[in-house]
């Protein structure tokens, strides 16, 4: 996460039964719900916590899941936000 903008990986297994677009509309619901409870007040009620749209890429392989990841980690630091992306305080990794 950036201060206006989040890159991530994610993974949906078939099992899952939801689709790309569900899913995010998911996790766009969850997380405006809760900061909105964490800002409590500090955004009107009917304001946008998400700007609309997304970019989705199909990963091929396991070697361009890695170089992804890695565009992902560094980006921080590419913007000269942290000097390591280990120093970024916003950072979420889960590597299986």
């Amino acid at each position: 996460m950036v201060p206006n903008h989040v890159h991530a990986v994610l993974h949906l297994p078939a099992s899952s039964g939801l689709s790309l677009y569900k899913a995010l509309e998911l996790l766009h619901q969850r997380t405006a719900a809760l900061a909105r409870r964490h800002l409590h007040g500090q955004l009107p009620h009917d304001a946008d916590f998400w700007q609309p749209g997304f970019h989705e890429y199909a990963v091929a392989d396991a070697a361009e899941l890695a170089r992804i990841r890695q565009y992902v980690l560094a980006h921080p630091q590419r913007l000269r936000l942290a000097e390591r992306f280990h120093d970024w305080p916003y950072l979420y990794t889960e590597l299986r």
